[in-house]
């Protein structure tokens, strides 16, 4: 099962989905670190989930972002264990939050590995980096 957590039930599940989310945070490329995440989610301005079977088994931050001409459902962060377990109820979850939302589409800020785990989407770009400093 998962379910939200509301921004007053943050401190209480925490460190409990740190870990898993800091490890996803070393692989942005856009800076994001737990610390953001963690201040995001208790602003409201980002949504902490939690995969839930015989304990805590993942943890998803999505957030609502606006773009000029449509808006969109991103996820920012994903990290776990027993992907195959939850990772259908999250795609099923995110769909109808997103409508809920009046989200025109939903985007994965990820890994190469996750455009095979959500089925029925596309790969819409690519990022490309070079560190200057």
């Amino acid at each position: 099962m998962i379910t939200g957590i509301q921004a007053g039930q943050l401190s209480f599940y925490w460190p409990l989905v740190e870990p898993w989310l800091k490890k996803a945070c070393d692989y942005s490329i856009d800076g994001t670190t737990v610390e953001d995440l963690k201040l995001w989610i208790g602003k409201e301005e980002a949504q902490l989930w939690i995969a839930v079977d015989n304990g805590i088994q993942a943890a998803l931050v999505t957030r609502i972002v606006c773009y000029p001409r449509y808006k969109s459902l991103c996820v920012v962060s994903a990290g776990g264990r027993h992907l195959k377990k939850w990772i259908q109820e999250a795609q099923d979850l995110f769909t109808a939050f997103g409508r809920y939302c009046n989200c025109d589409r939903i985007e994965i800020h990820g890994r190469p590995g996750w455009s095979r785990i959500f089925r029925n989407a596309r790969v819409a770009a690519i990022t490309i980096t070079k560190d200057l400093k």
